[in-house]
């Protein structure tokens, strides 16, 4: 059996990291009431087991739902949803369960909220040969099945992003509104609907470091192609940005 090598497993880490959305920054005193200190916590106690597919890609989504109904009803849901999607458990740990098909993984965590409702946390992910179309329908599928999304799901694939002429009117106004850019995005981001690619060129366009996390985080639930976010997440130059920019479309779910 080949043993992985420590570089193989620092980046599972850094993939696990991603999809929780967890901070550089030390666990609360109170780390359930935040996803971060909860993921931190999840993954120190083992409590949730991600198991990626060999040569995972960067297609990672994650998302934080709303279940009716207590913590059996939300691991009941989680077992038919992952059946559903096509995928086949491979296990299941404390209020936890793993599934993975041939290219694709999937695990879901429970956690009670109270008597008579809970959340489950979804986390997808992809191998480099998954195509699009069979990875949003898994992640989609399960969405659909477990709870209602309390962060946005993906736009459908069939969904029409902005045209190329539109776009080009977008950016020449996001030019003319340089000194105020979330101010003009705020009122042109929710009516349209946006690759990764377009996205990134809206966060490069912006000329000042700190209006780029406010509006990734706006144009998030309008990307189409989510799988592709990590497009975005490089027209960020400092690690740090990054981290919180996750850490915020993670909060999303609070809202």
């Amino acid at each position: 059996m080949k043993m992985k090598t420590e570089k193989s497993v620092q980046k599972q880490w850094d993939l696990v990291r991603f999809v929780l959305g967890i901070c550089t920054r030390p666990i609360s005193t109170n780390p359930v009431l935040n996803k971060c200190g909860l993921g931190t916590l999840l993954l120190s106690l083992g409590i949730v087991g991600w198991s990626l597919p060999a040569q995972a890609s960067p297609q990672l989504l994650y998302e934080f739902l709303e279940v009716n109904g207590n913590l059996s009803t939300c691991l009941n849901r989680a077992e038919t949803a992952v059946k559903r999607s096509g995928l086949v458990r491979q296990n299941t740990r404390q209020n936890s369960i793993n599934a993975q098909g041939r290219d694709i993984t999937a695990t879901v965590y429970c956690r009670r909220i109270n008597p008579r409702l809970s959340e489950a946390v979804l986390m997808v992910a992809g191998t480099k040969g998954v195509s699009a179309a069979n990875f949003n329908s898994v992640f989609n599928s399960i969405v659909t099945d477990i709870g209602e999304s309390r962060v946005s799901t993906p736009p459908q694939s069939s969904t029409t992003v902005i045209s190329d002429a539109a776009f080009k009117q977008l950016m020449n106004g996001l030019d003319s509104n340089w000194a105020k850019p979330l101010d003009f995005l705020a009122q042109a981001v929710p009516h349209n609907y946006f690759t990764a690619a377009q996205a990134t060129e809206i966060i490069k366009q912006i000329r000042f470091s700190s209006n780029k996390i406010p509006a990734a985080v706006l144009l998030y639930p309008q990307v189409v192609d989510r799988g592709n976010w990590f497009v975005v997440e490089q027209a960020f130059t400092f690690d740090r940005d990054r981290q919180e920019l996750r850490r915020q479309i993670a909060d999303l779910s609070n809202k």
